[in-house]
């Protein structure tokens, strides 16, 4: 399997999973939608996908959760911030991550999905739920 193959693999069964379907943006290869101020989610391979007989490789899967804008007075003037991350929405997230990519097996392609780990990344208005996927394939 291809480094190609292996990004499209993970690409299919976000698409087709709760992760999809409960947020507000895009589903993407490579980049975010530019300017997007949706919930997005990227693909991306992040070690090369090695070609041996049990190939190994890691694919990155980003879910960017965009904080909510807020009023408040600051030095008498009031302001629209976006500096608080949405918890709500990146514990919800998070576990439609978890679902779609704890454990998956294609017994046709031969290829085991692991989820290795999940970060949050609090950024400027908004936060990054980081999924590493761990890829298995079995050549035959």
């Amino acid at each position: 399997m291809t480094a190609a193959e292996g990004l499209d693999h993970v690409f299919s069964i976000i698409w087709n999973s709760t992760l999809k379907t409960n947020i507000t943006g895009a589903v993407r290869r490579y980049l975010r939608p530019t300017n997007s101020k949706n919930e997005d989610v990227t693909i991306n391979v992040l070690n090369p996908i090695d070609f041996e007989q049990l190939q190994g490789g890691i694919i990155n899967v980003n879910v960017f959760v965009p904080n909510p804008e807020y009023s408040t007075t600051v030095d008498g003037k009031s302001v629209r911030l976006r500096d608080l991350p949405n918890h709500q929405r990146i514990a919800i997230l998070s576990a439609f991550c978890n679902l779609a990519l704890k454990f998956n097996y294609d017994k046709q392609k031969h290829v085991l999905l692991e989820l290795q780990s999940q970060n949050i990344l609090p950024e400027d208005e908004q936060t990054i739920i980081n999924n590493r996927v761990k890829l298995t394939i079995k050549n035959l």
